[in-house]
């Protein structure tokens, strides 16, 4: 909900500070230019991951960054600066690069914290031999 807003204050912003025409100029500019960086990073990437696949190499790296590619061309077409600034961060190499390193160091983490509440767990082994329930008997009968 405070995305859309923000949006929307400041590209009214822009139109009062540039002017209307100048602010919808830049919109359109930002759209064109992220298109164009988005069709180039695509067939970087799908090349890096045929690449890889032909060495028969799990092609994680280039995975990760098509899911990046992705996000960061979507964000381009939703009208707005910030979600510009947030496309071309996923589209560009530099700043993918970074993010990428910061989802593995924050995976890393979260599998860290899952094996520890296993190591943690009491583990109990069993066999079952026979599943016939037998009532404990009574100590207050008589």
């Amino acid at each position: 909900m405070g995305l859309p807003l923000a949006e929307l204050a400041l590209l009214i912003w822009s139109a009062r500070s540039i002017g209307f025409w100048s602010t919808l100029l830049l919109c359109i500019a930002t759209g064109i230019a992220g298109t164009a960086i988005a069709r180039w990073q695509g067939a970087r990437v799908m090349r890096a991951f045929q690449e890889s696949m032909m060495r028969g190499e799990m092609p994680a790296d280039a995975v990760l960054d098509g899911a990046f590619v992705l996000v960061g061309g979507v964000l381009l077409l939703t009208p707005g600066f910030i979600s510009d600034i947030l496309g071309f961060t996923f589209l560009l190499p530099p700043s993918r690069s970074v993010l990428k390193l910061v989802l593995r160091r924050w995976w890393r983490r979260q599998q860290s914290v899952a094996s520890r509440v296993v190591a943690d767990a009491e583990v109990i082994d069993a066999e079952v031999i026979d599943a016939t329930v037998v009532d404990p008997p009574d100590s207050t009968r008589p």
